[in-house]
């Protein structure tokens, strides 16, 4: 393998000064930002997240941003692996050290090192570790799509690494990527602000709702955002999806049943919303319990499944207790069911708001004693998030019964269209999805 010339045709801004408009694409995700904040810091980047998200396109308008801040191209290094590449033995050593002889030739300048696909690359947390602490001057960023390969990377990085979850664009990202005009998020649940960006978007109202039905079909990958076919929609999720379990996640946990980790998925898409019993799911699929919590934990760790514990009040406890599933992306349930109407059935959409909102949330929690709540945000007050995707959403009696149990002061209910707000056993918010999901955004201490 010629290191060398791999160099040379990843790397063409050595010659050009700039970065090619098809790589860095003019519009970014609001995690650039976040994480340029961190580019004058020693520290190493981390970027993960499900495949097809943008990790690679982040790491071109990083490098992009840095070239227009007059950075030295040359300074500047990407290089991303496949499998046949990273076989090679001592192929991070080689990258690094033909970049220092022939390219860069001066350690005491500032340089970044951009590593694509890094969880190809067997134990190269070491060899990052090493240069990390032998060059100061070196700055890296790593980006893979398996969690599990960069949380056992911190473990030898610690205090060296940060990482940093690219995931699907969110509602709110989407209309951004659509040009649309947007008031600045809301992050608290004050019913005045919902009624203030309620008039702020009121002419919009119309075209936002007609986007996030289209949003509800297509999901959250930037490459099919303009896509119109819903057979190629499908297509491509299929194929992705295809390529991370039968490619990504049985190359890196040696998996000897692929077909059982598609069928897995595929009943949690059928069952997003529901508890999930290891034991009886085991049973059905005629294998071991053991087996269905190892291949449920890689289907995690490559970003395809979302886990939610039932809320206890207690960390440990809530670990120990009943689980339910979500899809990373909810676009995913429809490649997966082969959802193909343009018309989504009352209930049907109503799952797959729930999967968007739980998503949105970065939930982990939900609530289930007798009655049940949909989500548990804890983010230092907790409060309890029901979805009742209709215009008549009157059964709420979970959510009455967790605010009063917990002495919960707010509650909030997702409705398709009714905004208000209800002060009985406390404040309960009415919100619009479509609204919600536009301007509401968790704190960023998470």
């Amino acid at each position: 393998m010629d290191i060398p010339a791999l160099m040379i045709q990843f790397n063409d801004w050595w010659k050009t000064g700039h970065v090619r408009n098809e790589h860095r694409k003019e519009k970014r995700r609001t995690l650039f930002t976040e994480i340029e904040k961190y580019l004058p810091d020693r520290q190493i980047i981390g970027i993960t997240g499900l495949r097809r998200t943008g990790k690679t396109t982040l790491m071109y308008q990083l490098i992009d941003h840095l070239i227009n801040s007059g950075v030295d191209p040359k300074n500047i290094l990407y290089f991303s692996f496949d499998e046949s590449i990273a076989a090679q033995p001592d192929v991070m050593e080689q990258l690094l050290e033909n970049y220092k002889k022939l390219i860069l030739k001066n350690d005491a300048e500032r340089s970044y090192i951009f590593i694509d696909e890094v969880q190809y690359v067997a134990k190269w947390e070491a060899v990052v570790k090493r240069y990390y602490d032998l060059y100061p001057e070196m700055k890296f960023f790593v980006s893979g799509s398996a969690s599990l390969q960069i949380k056992k990377a911190k473990e030898s990085l610690v205090g060296r690494l940060y990482e940093f979850v690219l995931n699907p664009l969110n509602f709110r990202d989407f209309l951004l990527m659509k040009d649309m005009q947007l008031p600045e998020v809301v992050t608290d649940f004050d019913f005045k602000l919902f009624e203030q960006r309620y008039s702020d978007l009121f002419i919009q109202k119309d075209e936002i709702e007609s986007l996030l039905h289209e949003y509800m079909m297509k999901g959250g990958f930037p490459e099919i955002l303009e896509e119109e076919s819903i057979e190629k929609i499908h297509r491509y999720l299929r194929t992705n999806t295809d390529k991370i379990i039968f490619q990504d996640i049985t190359n890196l946990f040696d998996i000897r049943e692929p077909a059982l980790l598609m069928e897995i998925l595929k009943i949690i898409a059928s069952q997003c919303a529901n508890v999930i019993d290891y034991q009886s799911f085991a049973g059905s699929l005629n294998v071991s319990r053991q087996t269905v919590s190892n291949y449920i934990l890689y289907l995690q760790e490559s970003f395809l499944l979302r886990k939610m514990s039932n809320y206890t009040g207690s960390h440990l406890s809530s670990a120990r207790k009943a689980k339910k599933f979500y899809l990373q992306d909810h676009a995913l349930v429809n490649g997966l069911l082969g959802f193909t109407d343009m018309v989504f059935p009352a209930d049907y959409a109503g799952r797959i708001i729930e999967n968007i909102c739980v998503n949105h949330l970065a939930s982990e929690h939900f609530w289930r004693k007798n009655y049940e709540v949909d989500i548990i945000l804890n983010d230092g007050e907790v409060v309890p998030v029901e979805i009742k995707y209709r215009n008549d959403p009157t059964d709420i009696k979970g959510l009455e019964k967790f605010m009063s149990k917990f002495e919960i002061e707010t509650g909030v209910v997702i409705t398709k269209d009714v905004l208000k707000l209800k002060a009985e056993v406390g404040d309960i918010l009415f919100i619009p999805a479509w609204l919600f999901l536009s301007v509401f955004k968790r704190s960023d201490w998470r």
